[in-house]
């Protein structure tokens, strides 16, 4: 604050003092603070300045002056512009056509049902996939999960074995196809646990996934946890970037949460909702896919889950279409 807005300050709490004569003011000035106002002059020059009464030649004097710059210093948050934000824009990952993907999600490894994935896999090696796009919770970490955990099952050291086994297993059926791992709810228990754990080591490559799963020896992609991909015009998300929910239909859960097209997975269960909109009756379709995992397990033995993935044909134009597949008793529909 200048010694100018000092003294326009001075004149807004009590209107009355507008009236006194600049010496007056002055004199009162240097009575009340001397360390600022070292001198009646001194003071009544900057009141009169305060007043718009001196002259170009006065004002510049003034401003020149380092007396009164001792007192225009700003703080650092008075600058004249706007601050930084630190949200950063993710880009979303996309695949163009043509090409023929195949949509894995919720494996939850070492959780898995063996013959679910192997009738999964069966069915894309007949269909010949560019891509296998594991749509999230590949791994589970139930070791590093912040629930109640029983003691005699953990084994984070098993858990990432058995996920590099089987993205090495997925290598060697799909070899010349791209791998893609998306970052699901559960595969992030690896950075939380670390962010609350051992802050540390947060962005220390070896401790990453990448490293930990081996992506770059076996050729893999990463997509991150909330990170958006589109294969073509289709977004396919792993369903836990949307609000909480789910309902009874996963799929018109999504639709009502992004109001179009979509494909997710996260609830373990084979939906699709169809809707047609507005005076153009324009037709949105949304999938939720079946998951590969252990249909009964020890948190949820009684529940509405079924095995199942899905396979996207893109064209020339990114037109999509979509085959939603179950598997029941390990064959594929």
């Amino acid at each position: 604050m200048t010694r100018a807005d000092i003294i326009r300050e001075f004149f807004a709490e009590d209107e009355s003092r507008n009236d006194w004569p600049s010496r007056t003011v002055a004199r009162y000035l240097h009575q009340s603070d001397p360390q600022v106002w070292t001198s009646v002059n001194s003071a009544r020059r900057v009141v009169n300045y305060a007043r718009g009464l001196c002259g170009k030649g006065d004002r510049k004097k003034l401003d020149s002056n380092p007396e009164n710059k001792r007192h225009t210093k700003k703080p650092g948050w008075m600058t004249e512009a706007v601050p930084k934000p630190l949200s950063e824009r993710r880009e979303p990952f996309k695949l163009s056509g043509p090409m023929t993907i195949g949509v894995l999600s919720d494996i939850h490894v070492p959780y898995h049902d063996k013959r679910a994935v192997e009738a999964a896999v069966a069915e894309l090696k007949r269909r010949k996939p560019d891509v296998v796009y594991l749509n999230g919770d590949t791994a589970d970490f139930y070791g590093i999960s912040r629930h109640q955990k029983d003691p005699r099952k953990v084994n984070v050291a098993h858990e990432l074995e058995s996920v590099r086994q089987l993205l090495f297993w997925l290598r060697s059926q799909f070899k010349k196809a791209r791998i893609i791992y998306k970052i699901g709810n559960h595969d992030d228990r690896m950075e939380r646990y670390l962010a609350s754990n051992a802050p540390v080591l947060l962005g220390v490559s070896e401790f990453e996934l990448d490293h930990l799963l081996k992506f770059e020896d076996m050729g893999m992609e990463r997509v991150d946890s909330l990170q958006f991909a589109y294969a073509g015009k289709l977004p396919i998300l792993h369903g836990h970037e949307l609000p909480k929910g789910g309902g009874v239909n996963p799929a018109r859960w999504a639709f009502l949460k992004a109001a179009q097209t979509i494909m997710i997975g996260h609830f373990h269960r084979t939906s699709e909702h169809t809707d047609a909109t507005g005076l153009s009756r324009k037709v949105t379709v949304c999938h939720s896919t079946g998951c590969l995992c252990d249909l009964n397990p020890d948190y949820a033995s009684v529940n509405q889950w079924n095995h199942g993935f899905a396979v996207v044909e893109l064209d020339a134009k990114n037109n999509h279409r979509t085959s939603n597949l179950k598997i029941i008793d390990g064959e594929v529909f």
